[in-house]
């Protein structure tokens, strides 16, 4: 997972310097990312949340087998998702290496927590992007109207939801659509929250077993976390793609969940 991770920074940095904007993709149904790392997922936040996975599982071998490895490929798992300039994976981030640094190590928590500071520090363009999250800019006032949207849609379907993958055409019957874009483009079929978009789709019935679901996740992450680099990389990356997924629909998005499934896989059978 970590190979196929830098070769996945690595195409990052290359689309970085030869398509540092996708303002050309728009016709085709893309946001117009500018200057920001996204690698071949054309996004910065799913990539960004790919990212926080690695930093995890890097970070936690790292602390346990001391291999300096380790400790360069963490530092560039940290510097490709600083690039996305993507906010929900910075609270990914650093629910991450909270998760991390409090069960094993404070030391790596207080370094990593000096230098996140140092590099903000210095890239105006990472700054204006936190400081855009609490001025309420074009990104985020989307995100509140998303989950205006959903909200609304459950509150009129609260017991079994309007039906899984029917979003889409549920909000162009509510016109939540622009006339340009009747069925919502690549974004149409899900809303900026996975919760909100199972409840909207389930209903309270179906948002229950879900949230069954991931607390059963997270009960088989944490049983060991203290003392397996597997269990504490897997619970910090699951704890950390919760956070990112209240922004980010990425719960549902398939190359994040086949590393999540994989983490959940190998810690099952590393506890038979």
């Amino acid at each position: 997972m970590l190979s196929v991770g830098l070769i996945f920074a690595i195409l990052g940095f290359v689309q970085l310097i030869i398509f540092p904007d996708f303002s050309f993709l728009v016709p085709f149904g893309w946001d117009p990312h500018q200057l920001r790392l996204a690698s071949t997922l054309l996004d910065p936040n799913f990539s960004g949340a790919i990212f926080s996975i690695l930093i995890s599982i890097s970070l936690s071998l790292l602390l346990t087998t001391k291999r300096k490895i380790y400790f360069f490929i963490f530092v560039i798992y940290l510097m490709v998702l600083i690039l996305t300039f993507s906010r929900s994976s910075y609270l990914a981030m650093i629910v991450v290496i909270l998760t991390i640094g409090l069960l094993r190590s404070p030391r790596a928590l207080v370094a990593t927590s000096l230098f996140l500071i140092t590099v903000f520090s210095v890239l105006p363009q990472a700054r204006s992007r936190i400081i855009g999250a609490f001025t309420l800019d074009e990104t985020s006032r989307s995100r509140l109207e998303s989950w205006s949207q959903a909200l609304n849609i459950f509150k009129d379907n609260p017991v079994f939801g309007v039906g899984f993958n029917t979003y889409r055409f549920t909000q162009a019957k509510y016109g939540f659509f622009t006339t340009d874009e009747p069925l919502g483009g690549h974004s149409g079929a899900g809303t900026d929250s996975s919760i909100l978009l199972v409840a909207a789709t389930t209903g309270i019935f179906g948002l229950i077993f879900y949230l069954y679901l991931i607390f059963s996740i997270i009960k088989v992450f944490a049983r060991s976390a203290k003392s397996s680099y597997l269990h504490l990389a897997s619970l910090a990356s699951f704890l950390g793609l919760l956070v990112h997924s209240q922004f980010v629909n990425s719960l549902f998005f398939p190359q994040v969940m086949f590393l999540i499934w994989i983490l959940v896989g190998l810690n099952l059978k590393n506890d038979t």
